[in-house]
Formats: C-alpha cells, sequence, structure tokens
C-alpha cells in the first residue's frame, strides 16, 4: 500500500506542472501579428510568439489559442511556390498589442523580397489601428529596411524614436563558405566586387551589409570573443527583472536611440584596438541597442533590433505550467543557434510585455476647452468682428492678434508630394512654434495624418493652443492649360478637394492614395483649432483675365451663403467655391469658420500705374464684391501675400517711396499696405510675408529688404519690423513665410544651372527660394570660424601640396551645401592675403594662363580661381568660356554687352561672378529706364560661420585665423557650376549643349599658389577631391538667428 502512495504522490509531482497549467484560467486579448517573411509552412517569423502566447493561455477573441498558421497578417505561403496576402483589415480587432515580426518578403528566382516592404497603405492602417486603440506596440527586425519605402521607414522610425545606420550584421563561427552555408552569397558577391579580390575569409567573426550594398567584414584579428550579448540597462533591469542574455547568433539592426533614457539593453562584444579602428573607418558604432521603449499617448512602443522571435526549436506540447523556467536551465548555450537566448531572454521578456498589454490601460488625455457658441443651430469657434479675429473666452468674445506662420511639406530629401514629413517631426515643429510665441499655422494643402494627430497633440497639452487656417488648393496646371476656372473638368476636381479637406479637418475621412498627394486615415478632429478656410493659390493673371473674357455676362452669384455684387466671372467663381466649402462644413458637421481666398499683389484690386511689366498689373480680383449672407455666422476676410521687394512697382512708385511709417521713415511696403486696407471693406490678414536668409539673391530693394543675401539676423529683424506695419496699419495681423527651409524649390534666376530633378537632395545656398524658413537643415559640416576642431572631428587629412613656402597645408571636405577648403599658412601674417586657388572641374576646358601671383602657367585648364587678397578683395572668378551668365544674358539673350573672346576656350579672360536680378525695365509714367541689374554673388565676404558663436554672421565665406594663420573657406555648389553634387553632376560645354548641358565628373583638382613669385604647375602638383555620391542627403534641424528676434517681436503682441 505504501509503495502505490508513493507511486501516486510520484505521479502527481510528475503531473502537477500540467495539472497547474490546466487550472490557470485563460484569458483573451486582442493582438495583431504582421509578418511578410513567410516563405514556408514554418512561420518561424512569428512562430515564437504564438508558442508563447499559447503558453501564457491567451486566448483569440473567440475563446480559441492562437494559432501560427492563421492569426497573423502579411504573406501566407499556398500550395507550390505561390503566395497570396492576407490583409490587416481581415486579422484586426481593438488591438492590445500590435507586434511587427518581419517585412522583408519572399526571395524567388526573380527577385529578392518579392512581396516585401512595409507599404504606405499598411503603414497607415496600423497608425490607425494604433491611434484608435493605443495598443502597446512591438517591433523587431527587417521591420524598416529594404524594400520598405523611404517615407515609411522614416515615419516608423520617428514612431519608435530611434535612428538606423543603414547597417545589419551577424556573427557567424565559421567565415568560410565552404564550411558554412549561412554565409549569404549576395554578401560574398558584393564583397568581392567592392574590394576586387576574393573573399578568402576563414574562422570567427561578423559580417556587416549597408543598405547602399556595401560589406564590411571583422574577423578573427578584431575580435577577443565574436559572442554578441545584451546588457540591460538600469531601467530594463527594473522593467524586466534581467540582468544580461547567453549569446545572441541571428541578424541584427545597428540602430542608436534618439532618447539614451528609452535604451533597455544594448549589445555587449568584445574588440580588440584593430577592430574598434575598422569599425570608426567605415562609421559602424561600436555601442548600439538592442532594445528600446519609447512612450506614444501613453502607451509604450518597443524595438528589439534583432530576430528575437525566430526559432525552429520549440517544443509541441506547452501545456505545462514552468516549462520557460526549465527550458532556460537546462538549454545549453551554443554558436550554431540563439535557442538559449530565446528561453534565457525573449521569453521571459515577451512574457512582461503581454502581460502589460492585458492590462494596459491608456491615458486618455483631455481635449484642450476650445470654447464654442451656437448661433441658430451652427457652432463657430472663432469670428470676425472690426478689423480683428475674435475667440471666445470665459464665455466672452475677445480680439485676438494673428501672429503665426505657413508651413509647407518639404523636408531633404523628399518632395512634397512625398508627404514626408513625420508625425514626432510635425509635433517637434509645432512646440518650436508655439515657444516662438505664436498662435497660428497655416497650410495650404492636405498634409499627412501625422500633422493633424501632432497638432492635436500639442493643442491637448498647451496652456493655449496654435490655431490653425487651413488652405485648400487647386491644381495649377489644368488652370494655366484651360485658362478657364469654369472648365467642369476642374470645378468637379476642386469640389471633390474641398469635401476631402472639409472631412479631414473633422477627422472624418480616409483619403486614398494618390501619386503627388498626402494620403491616409484622418481621424485627429483638429475643428476646433480651426480658425479660417483660405481657398486657393496665387492665381495666375492670364487665367483670371481669360476666365473673365469668356463668361462675360455670368452675372452675380447667390448662394445660401456667399453672394456677389457686380461681379467679374472669376469672382463669381470664388464666391460660389466658398460657398460650397462653408455647406460642407454647416451641413456635414453643425459648424462654421471664417473663410477667405487667397490673393497677391499680382491680382490685387489696386491700380498700379508704375508697374512697368503688364503681367504684374494685368486684372483684379476684388473681395469687396463678393458678400457673405445672414447665414455665415463665422465671417469672411481677405487674405494676401505681401512681400517687400516686388512686384517692382513698390520700388519704384514715387508715392508709396515717399511715405513716411509710423517710425517717420521713407517704407514703400507700409505704404502699400496702406492703401490696400483702406481700399477694403471688410478684415484684412497677410498671409505670407518674409524675407529669405540666403546667400543668393534675386530682387533686390531700396531699404536693403532684398529676395535674398541676407544675413539670419538680418532675416529676423526685417521680418519683425514688417510685422510692425502689418499692424500699425490695420491689419488682423500676418503670418511669416515660411517655418521651414524647402530644398526642392526653385527661382527664376538659378532654375536653368541645376538638376530640376535632383533639388531636394542637396541644398543651393544660392537659390534663395529655398532659405525662406526659420528653420534650417544645413547640418554645416564645418563651422568656418578659423578653427580645426571640426576637421580633426571628421578625420580630414591634408591634401597632397606642392611644396609651397607661403602654404604649409590643405585640406578639402563638404556636405550637401558646400565645398570646404582649409589653408595652413607657414606665418600667420601671410593668411588670407596674395592667395590664388586654382580650381579646374571640367576637363577639356579652362585657362592654363593666370595672371594673379606673378603669373601662374598650369598644365590644367583652370575653370575657376579663389582670390583671397584681404576682406574688401577676396572673390572668386570663372572662365569666361564656362561663365553661365555671360552665356545666358550676353550670347543667348543679348541684354548685356557681347564679349567676342568668351566663345574661345583658354581665353586667358577670367569672369567675375554674377546673378541677374532684373532685366532691363521702363517706368511707364516717367518713361525712365531701369538698366539690366545684376549682383556680384562671386564677392567672398569674411565672417564667422559658426552658428554657436556670438558673431555668427550665415552670409560668412571664409574667416582668418591671425593667431595661428588657418583660413577656412567654404563655396556654393553652385558657384562652381555643379548641377547636383548628390550625382556628381556639374554644367557642361554651354557652347556647345546650351544652358542645359551637363556632364558627370569623378573628381574635383584643386592647387593653392601664395606670393608674387613666377610659378608653373604641372597636372601633378594638383589634389583630386573626389566624393560619394549619395540618395539620400544627411540633415540637422537649427532654429536660424532670426528665430529668437521674431520670437521676441510677437512676445509684445496678444
Amino acid at each position: 500500500m505504501r509503495k502505490w502512495l508513493w507511486l501516486v504522490i510520484l505521479l502527481i509531482i510528475i503531473a502537477s506542472p500540467i495539472l497547474v497549467w490546466y487550472a490557470k484560467p485563460a484569458k483573451k486579448m486582442n493582438l495583431l501579428i504582421f509578418d511578410k517573411t513567410v516563405p514556408d509552412h514554418t512561420f518561424r517569423e512569428h512562430q515564437g510568439l504564438t508558442w508563447l502566447l499559447n503558453y501564457k493561455k491567451y486566448n483569440h477573441s473567440s475563446g480559441e489559442p492562437y494559432r501560427k498558421e492563421m492569426d497573423y497578417a502579411g504573406i501566407v505561403p499556398v500550395d507550390g511556390k505561390k503566395y497570396t496576402n492576407r490583409s490587416i483589415s481581415k486579422i484586426s480587432n481593438s488591438p492590445q498589442l500590435i507586434y511587427t515580426a518581419d517585412t522583408y518578403g519572399i526571395d524567388t528566382p526573380h527577385s529578392k523580397g518579392s512581396y516585401g516592404g512595409l507599404s504606405n497603405q499598411e503603414w497607415t492602417k496600423l497608425q490607425e489601428l494604433y491611434y484608435d486603440h493605443l495598443p502597446v506596440w512591438v517591433s523587431e527586425y527587417n521591420s524598416f529596411a529594404s524594400p520598405t519605402p523611404k517615407n515609411v521607414r522614416e515615419g516608423l522610425l520617428s514612431f519608435l524614436n530611434i535612428n538606423w545606420t543603414g547597417w545589419i550584421g551577424r556573427s557567424f563561427e565559421e567565415l568560410d563558405p565552404a564550411k558554412n552555408k549561412e554565409i549569404p552569397d549576395t554578401a560574398i558577391r558584393a564583397y568581392e566586387a567592392q574590394e576586387k579580390q576574393p573573399w578568402n575569409k576563414s574562422g570567427p567573426g561578423f559580417v556587416f551589409i549597408h543598405e547602399d550594398g556595401q560589406v564590411v567584414v571583422l574577423e578573427e584579428r578584431h575580435l577577443k570573443s565574436n559572442q554578441l550579448t545584451l546588457k540591460f540597462t538600469t531601467s530594463g533591469k527594473k522593467e524586466f527583472n534581467l540582468k544580461e542574455s547567453p549569446r545572441y547568433n541571428y541578424w541584427f539592426d545597428v540602430i542608436t536611440p534618439r532618447n539614451e533614457k528609452e535604451v533597455i539593453a544594448n549589445y555587449e562584444w568584445s574588440l580588440t584596438n584593430e577592430g574598434e579602428k575598422w569599425l570608426h573607418r567605415h562609421g559602424i558604432p561600436e555601442k548600439f541597442a538592442a532594445i528600446t521603449k519609447t512612450e506614444k499617448n501613453g502607451s509604450p512602443a518597443f524595438y528589439f533590433a534583432g530576430d528575437y522571435n525566430d526559432t525552429n526549436h520549440l517544443p509541441s506540447f506547452y501545456k505545462t505550467a514552468g516549462l520557460i523556467k526549465m527550458k532556460s536551465l537546462f538549454t545549453k548555450e551554443n554558436s550554431a543557434d540563439s535557442e538559449a537566448f530565446y528561453w534565457n531572454t525573449y521569453a521571459p521578456l515577451m512574457e512582461t510585455i503581454l502581460d502589460e498589454a492585458a492590462s494596459h490601460s491608456p491615458k486618455k488625455q483631455e481635449t484642450a476647452k476650445v470654447e464654442q457658441e451656437k448661433v441658430d443651430g451652427i457652432s463657430i469657434n472663432a469670428k470676425l468682428e472690426g478689423d480683428r479675429f475674435q475667440i471666445l473666452k470665459n464665455g466672452k468674445w475677445v480680439p485676438m492678434t494673428i501672429k503665426g506662420v505657413n508651413m509647407g511639406m518639404g523636408k531633404p530629401g523628399a518632395w512634397p508630394g512625398e508627404a514626408a514629413i513625420t508625425e514626432d517631426e510635425y509635433y517637434r515643429w509645432i512646440q518650436q512654434i508655439g515657444k516662438m510665441n505664436a498662435n497660428a499655422i497655416r497650410v495650404y494643402t492636405l498634409h499627412p495624418p501625422g500633422f493633424y494627430r501632432a497638432l492635436k497633440r500639442y493643442n491637448e497639452q498647451a496652456e493655449t493652443p496654435i490655431y490653425l487656417f487651413h488652405g485648400i488648393w487647386i491644381d495649377e496646371e489644368p488652370l494655366e492649360e484651360k485658362l478657364d476656372a469654369f472648365d467642369s473638368g476642374i470645378v468637379k476636381q476642386f469640389k471633390s478637394d474641398i469635401k476631402t479637406i472639409v472631412d479631414v479637418v473633422h477627422g472624418n475621412a480616409a483619403v486614398p492614395e494618390k501619386p503627388g498627394h498626402a494620403s491616409g486615415s484622418y481621424k485627429a478632429d483638429v475643428s476646433p483649432y480651426l480658425i479660417g478656410w483660405i481657398v486657393g493659390i496665387e492665381w495666375y493673371p492670364d487665367m483670371v483675365d481669360s476666365t473673365n473674357k469668356k463668361h462675360q455676362g455670368k452675372g452675380d452669384f447667390s448662394g445660401t451663403y456667399m453672394r456677389t455684387k457686380q461681379a467679374q466671372p472669376f469672382e463669381y467663381w470664388l464666391a460660389s467655391m466658398m460657398d460650397y466649402t462653408i455647406q460642407q462644413e454647416s451641413q456635414n458637421y453643425g459648424t462654421q469658420h471664417p473663410i477667405s481666398f487667397t490673393n497677391w499683389v499680382t491680382t490685387d484690386l489696386l491700380d498700379h500705374p508704375y508697374e512697368p511689366l503688364k503681367k504684374e498689373d494685368l486684372v483684379g480680383i476684388n473681395p469687396n464684391v463678393i458678400h457673405p449672407t445672414e447665414q455665415l455666422k463665422a465671417g469672411y476676410f481677405a487674405a494676401y501675400h505681401v512681400y517687400p521687394y516686388y512686384p517692382d512697382f513698390l520700388n519704384i512708385d514715387k508715392n508709396y517711396l515717399k511715405y513716411k511709417d509710423h517710425r517717420g521713415k521713407a517704407n514703400s511696403y507700409a505704404g502699400y499696405l496702406h492703401d490696400l486696407k483702406k481700399a477694403h471693406t471688410m478684415p484684412v490678414l497677410i498671409a505670407e510675408f518674409g524675407l529669405p536668409a540666403s546667400r543668393g539673391i534675386t530682387h533686390s530693394n531700396p531699404y536693403g529688404w532684398n529676395q535674398g543675401h541676407n544675413s539670419e539676423e538680418k532675416q529676423g529683424k526685417v521680418v519683425a519690423e514688417r510685422f510692425e506695419d502689418i499692424l500699425k496699419e490695420g491689419y488682423t495681423g500676418g503670418l511669416v513665410f515660411n517655418w521651414q527651409d524647402e530644398w526642392f524649390k526653385r527661382t527664376w534666376n538659378t532654375m536653368d544651372f541645376d538638376d530640376p530633378n535632383r533639388r531636394p537632395y542637396w541644398s543651393n545656398a544660392q537659390t534663395n527660394e529655398q532659405q525662406f524658413g526659420i528653420l534650417s537643415f544645413d547640418r554645416l559640416k564645418i563651422r568656418v570660424d578659423g578653427k580645426t576642431d571640426d576637421w580633426k572631428k571628421e578625420k580630414i587629412k591634408p591634401a597632397k601640396l606642392k611644396t609651397n613656402k607661403v602654404i604649409k597645408k590643405m585640406f578639402v571636405t563638404h556636405d550637401e551645401r558646400y565645398l570646404y577648403i582649409r589653408l595652413d599658412y607657414k606665418q600667420a601674417k601671410d593668411a588670407g592675403m596674395d592667395t590664388t586657388l586654382l580650381i579646374d572641374t571640367i576637363p577639356e576646358q579652362g585657362n592654363k594662363s593666370i595672371s594673379y601671383n606673378g603669373g601662374i602657367a598650369s598644365e590644367r585648364g583652370i575653370d575657376f580661381l579663389l582670390r583671397l587678397n584681404g576682406k574688401n578683395d577676396s572673390r572668386m572668378l570663372v572662365d569666361s568660356y564656362y561663365d553661365s551668365h555671360y552665356f545666358m544674358y550676353g550670347e543667348k539673350l543679348k541684354l548685356i554687352p557681347k564679349k567676342p573672346y568668351a566663345s574661345r576656350k583658354n581665353n586667358g579672360q577670367f569672369h567675375k561672378i554674377e546673378m541677374a536680378l532684373n532685366k532691363t525695365l521702363t517706368n511707364p509714367v516717367t518713361k525712365e529706364v531701369y538698366p539690366f541689374e545684376s549682383f556680384e554673388t562671386g564677392k567672398l565676404e569674411k565672417g564667422n560661420g559658426n552658428p554657436d558663436a556670438q558673431n555668427y554672421d550665415s552670409l560668412a565665406d571664409y574667416e582668418i585665423n591671425m593667431k595661428t594663420g588657418i583660413v577656412e573657406i567654404r563655396i556654393p555648389w553652385m558657384l562652381l557650376n555643379v548641377k547636383d553634387p548628390s550625382t556628381k553632376e556639374i554644367a557642361g560645354d554651354y557652347w556647345k549643349g546650351g544652358p542645359e548641358a551637363s556632364q558627370k565628373i569623378q573628381d574635383i583638382s584643386l592647387a593653392a599658389v601664395a606670393g608674387s613669385k613666377q610659378s608653373r604647375l604641372n597636372t601633378d602638383d594638383f589634389f583630386s577631391y573626389s566624393w560619394k555620391t549619395w540618395q539620400q542627403p544627411q540633415y540637422e534641424e537649427r532654429l536660424k538667428r532670426s528665430y529668437e528676434i521674431i520670437q521676441k517681436e510677437f512676445a509684445k503682441y496678444k
């Protein structure tokens, strides 16, 4: 009997883990697993997770256990080598946890990564689910790498608050492919092509592969050990009760956190000094994060920088309590797989996360109270009274001065139609705009959903909200082609766009993908913060004139909310579009907001007899003939874009030039504002005004408020003064153009000399339109201030230089904006004096005889000279044969005197580098002729180019350190006739191919000569500087000096 008792006890002990497992109650949890790398029926990229779910008794909402074969979205293998896609919509149902396992796709005989990549549509759907339900989020290795589109990748990286270096890596016990079939053939082939030698690797090591195809191998000599483990941070230990992991043997991403405090664990490995140097040489960080955790709207988002869930060694039976603990104790660590890592690190990590997801309740944030008033059943949060916007505060209508900024859709490396700005970028920018004491942002068109979520999120937390002026863009091309706003196709499309924008602002739109436009799920209702609609664009005068002529006799418009009296046809059309906008909002949402249409000086309602260009005063659009009906409760206002330097009548109209502003100073801008305001019967907003902080210039102004060649400090001062002018002349306020620099922009006097298809990928200091922003993206790799710390940081080695009695060393580097050159003089007193830099860019051109420095004979043809000779006599010069300004305006357009020698190669003549500002103009009133105007843009300015310096000058071209004898120079790429530095494209032979001529180069050759002794330069005396091309630019956000000046100005007004 006792023997049987012991046997029963033994059986109970053996069976107790199973009995305990069955005794535990099952729990329901809605989980979305997303996996696009499912080449076969092993489902190995997510089966480790589904096994854990079943072990933890987390069942599907139906009560059934999770099945690896069915309960995921992504690629589904069917018979043979065929695949289908299971959409997120078929799986998702109020998820408590979203898990993106792998998005690479399937390798087929025809292509790598087929069916792969996180698509725009999928990313939009995932975001929609996240912001609707705020679940816990987990992404792991290969969630954002190729073939995921760039904009989706940036969105996910921003969401996870990490940066990807572009590198992935893996440890291998054996690098010899004959002994280890796991070494990717693609990596071997890429390495052999890159190094031009056979692989010939053996022993333990690491293989790193960059997204651009570059391969780096760490061999045994680089390593003290080839083990890669995880070491948990203080916060990681506290949250997961884990200190370190067994070795991890599979693929990993090389990522860095945007916030170090969000690192849960880092990768740990042991390198030799040689290995550390090898990594640094290839730009791979020694330390990189393994697990990060950020918070979004009160919900955690984790990133696992490894394929932690990928395992083939899972027990078929999971219904045993304590099984994970047993497996962690008895699974031996080895180099063949990561099974020990799974049981000791991934499983306990995910147990904690699953438990958190099951009980997670995100903190709901209170919506900021924006008061509204109901008038005849219509809610309004803002209205117009007198000359001011008014908002409700404590039940009373109070006036508000509009002080804000315009925000476009441009960012480096993307066209605006790519909608590439991420939600985190929008949120950060909106925070900075709020700190600038602004109270309004204007957007011109539909932005991606992240903008509206960011604005809503900011306003839910801010003490004072930022209000929104929303534009409704209309496509310019059909208008310019048809020259008729009433064209049925144009009207139909515009009305569709109006409805979409109204729905978007009210958080009630799903906008399908359309090339060149934002799209996605719009569920953030920002209508409480909307303060005005601004319909349309800067209207093309020929279109307005043609529309009026085609539809004479149209009569007046009589709508529910807007009507006209004695209107021209185009004014009729505008009234009808505004009426339709208010109708959509009133009938569908029971709200109204103030409304206007875009106008500008070119189509204002005033006559300008002094305007020399007919098109700039061809036709007017009169807001006064458009009237709101009693059904419009919020009000109607006029909105104008007004800049101080254009059109030309602002610079030559004697009445405006002698107008005295509130300071008692002559001010044609204030004079125009005075007349414009006086002519209107409704409140007027200056919806655009500003000044570019650019090196290049397009128009000049009598007071120096030029369209270009302004420092950041001057930009701030002039913007602040013009804002004062706007308010003193009785306007409702003003919106500064623009918040951020926009590299994709063009302007008339540089657009013929760059590559129009590559503008977003580099920063053109010569194009003023790119630099209206208060926020700069230029990383300024070298801060031209006469110091050497940044050159040392970048480890830039001196160039080979011909023995020179004056100059000791020369260094060369570049970034997206400049070519940088540093000259170290033997004696400080000689620095920057009587020095000539000779630059050869284009083969088989250039002058070989140079008159400076006692005469220089060169075997190379010299295309550019950079002369340093003191503060007032330093400039760039161009070979007359290669002078784009002369070729365009002398040879082609015949607007400047002809120079016969310029058409001959090696003619010995160099020209100053000029920019055209205006063609010959005639004053229609006085008949005075204003000659062709240009600006010497090659003239170099001495100054401190370091934004951190107190005496910072953003226009500085060079700086001299008279103590050390060091000169630093930065040359804008366009001054070297470079059309696109990212692809090494320069202007070709103008005389053979015209202004559009271009060619690719390998390098730029430079030499330096100082002193007055005659010299001869052989080909070998030049240093050839080459650089890697790029598809995506590097950039850094920086608030310009103008920010603080505008901030102080805005602080004066409520």
